[in-house]
């Protein structure tokens, strides 16, 4: 069994089994062999890089505390219980080491990248200018709604009387975000549905969204789904966005190259320099 050694620090092949089963989860399980040989290739690619970085983040003596492993670990950690948890020990301790690892890494970047500049306005411009046409977008709105459900067989007086009530309270100027923790059945961020194009929700819905007035409420109106009582924040029509729109877009789609062209350049340094070969692991 051979294992790769990278400057002198073993990889076990399982690592780089672990990876190739990340890529292989993300193209499908039903990969031709070819297939499987170039997963299996980039995954020993990756971990390389990986290796390479955190060398270099413990050269330069980048540090991670404790409590921020732990506060990631604790996003992260599995809710494991019964037969599927005997082994949680074994995986938190593989886990935590990840974790700090890739914590590390993340420092590292944050120090290549501290002296990239963002994209000036006038480059920002001509990007713009040169790829307008890919900001073209349908017809959207932006709707706040508070919605009651009702049952198979219940009776829908009350439910609808109920948002009536609701609509009362808010033309009399109750703030929409704590009537929908109220009344909606669906009271998640105030109320807030975001930014959607016709065709997402049903079309009772859409008919009366796409041509309520915008900043004012809605009568309630029903729906397969039950009643309804809607604030239009925005109707943006079909057709290209505008700079404004689209600018914060550009600087950070333009500052992620520039990220993308140093991590790159680093890399390709740090392979240049790097000692890497395959070893036969002792029995």
């Amino acid at each position: 069994m051979t294992t790769l050694e990278i400057n002198g620090e073993r990889v076990e092949r399982e690592r780089i089994r672990r990876e190739a089963a990340l890529l292989r989860r993300e193209s499908g399980p039903d990969e031709a062999l070819e297939q499987a040989m170039q997963l299996a290739e980039e995954a020993e690619r990756i971990v390389i890089d990986h290796v390479l970085l955190d060398q270099e983040a413990r050269r330069l003596g980048l540090t991670v505390g404790e409590v921020e492993v732990d506060e990631a670990l604790t996003a992260l950690a599995p809710r494991s219980h019964g037969v599927a948890g005997c082994r949680a020990g074994v995986v938190a301790a593989e886990m935590r080491t990840e974790v700090e690892r890739r914590l590390r890494m993340d420092r590292l970047l944050q120090l290549w990248f501290t002296a990239l500049r963002p994209p000036r306005l006038e480059d920002v411009s001509k990007y713009y200018k040169r790829t307008r046409e890919a900001f073209r977008g349908p017809e959207m709105v932006h709707v706040f709604q508070i919605v009651k459900n009702v049952a198979e067989g219940e009776d829908p007086a009350p439910v609808a009387k109920l948002l009536e009530r609701a609509r009362e309270s808010l033309l009399a100027g109750a703030d929409f975000a704590e009537m929908a923790r109220q009344y909606s059945d669906c009271p998640e961020h105030g109320g807030d549905l975001g930014c959607f194009p016709r065709g997402v929700m049903v079309e009772e819905f859409d008919a009366v969204v796409f041509s309520a007035p915008v900043g004012e409420l809605s009568g309630v109106f029903r729906t397969r789904f039950g009643f309804h009582l809607v604030l239009v924040h925005e109707h943006r029509a079909e057709g290209v966005r505008s700079f404004d729109e689209a600018r914060a877009e550009i600087e950070s789609a333009m500052l992620r190259e520039k990220q993308d062209r140093e991590l790159g350049t680093r890399l390709a340094e740090l392979r240049a320099r790097a000692v890497i070969r395959k070893v036969s692991r002792a029995s």
